[in-house]
């Protein structure tokens, strides 16, 4: 709930920077040109996810645009960690091969 780079409460607009493993405010965007603009709901998906237990999630799950800008964030988080792009497509064709 706050940003990683200043340590000053988030507000709503927020980016999600790799580099720094977490979420900069607004005001902290230029810290790293590469945060992905993430949007409030997507940020509090990710939170309810990563913080809270199982039986705590929604039964409903979220809607598409909230589900792909998690998978951007997740993308982008797994991208830098690994050092180059994961190559998601390919692996889960690969499973679904093997079976």
């Amino acid at each position: 709930h706050v940003c990683v780079h200043c340590r000053l409460p988030l507000g709503v607009a927020t980016r999600y920077a790799a580099r720094f493993g977490g979420w900069l405010g607004e005001e902290c965007a230029a810290a790293d040109p590469e945060a992905l603009l993430v949007h409030a709901d997507v940020r509090g998906t990710i939170q309810q996810f990563v913080g809270g237990a199982w039986s705590e999630l929604p039964a409903i799950p979220p809607d598409r645009a909230v589900e792909r800008g998690a998978a951007q964030v997740t993308r982008a988080a797994l991208d830098h960690v690994l050092e180059r792009r994961l190559p998601a497509e390919r692996f889960v064709q690969f499973v679904r091969t093997v079976g």
